[in-house]
């Protein structure tokens, strides 16, 4: 099967995104593109402490 491409602006405004919270004091643990099969898709995840979880 193939993946669509994550391309290089995709990369940048995740990269951006990323800037905007740090400066916003908001802390990002981890970030991380995976590919969302069902949607064919990337997804920009992030980990923090401040986002309760299940």
């Amino acid at each position: 099967m193939d993946k669509r491409t994550l391309v290089d602006s995709d990369l940048q405004k995740g990269h951006m995104l990323i800037l905007v919270l740090d400066q916003s004091n908001f802390p990002v643990h981890l970030a991380l593109w995976l590919f969302d099969e069902e949607r064919d898709s990337w997804r920009l995840l992030f980990a923090s402490e401040e986002v309760g979880g299940a």
